[in-house]
């Protein structure tokens, strides 16, 4: 069972090890800034993105389980509210790369719909929350329905159809 409040509270839990590391990434950004200019900084922050992250309990079993996939490519969503204030996203685990008249396709071998209500969090923007809930969704349907086999994966990818990305 997984809720929004696991996701908030992830998602505190890694706010709180951002804070309480604050002068120390600061101190990273100074130096980075000194020593490589915009692209140190851009790749400090990234580093300091990742560290953050590993505080939140969440985004760890995440990983625990993608990591054992063949594969995972991992997208951002920027959803916006419906006309009842609801995110709703659609998670593929879109898999290959193909042009065709122009058009960009790929293989999407499984989704899930997550919606939520928006919530006012202290700690994220509520479409953070949702990539979070629903890359965690679509990771344990994946575990469910393909596993971590790279066989049944491929069975997969052969039988899927090419679609517009």
């Amino acid at each position: 069972m997984f809720t929004i409040l696991d996701a908030i509270i992830g998602d505190a839990i890694e706010k709180n090890e951002a804070f309480k590391n604050y002068s120390a990434h600061s101190s990273m950004l100074s130096e980075a800034a000194a020593q490589f200019g915009n692209p140190g900084v851009e790749f400090a922050m990234m580093e300091i993105d990742l560290l953050r992250e590993q505080a939140n309990p969440v985004k760890n079993k995440i990983r625990a389980i993608t990591k054992k996939f063949p594969t995972w490519p991992t997208t951002i969503y920027f959803t916006r509210p419906d006309e009842n204030g609801y995110l709703t996203q659609t998670f593929k685990l879109n898999l290959g790369l193909q042009t065709k008249d122009g058009e960009a396709l790929t293989k999407s071998l499984l989704s899930v719909t997550v919606s939520m209500r928006q919530v006012c969090s202290p700690c994220e923007e509520p479409f953070f929350l949702l990539n979070t809930i629903g890359e965690y969704c679509l990771a344990m349907k994946t575990k469910k329905d393909l596993g971590f086999d790279s066989a049944t994966w491929q069975v997969a990818y052969d039988n899927a159809e090419w679609s517009k990305l």
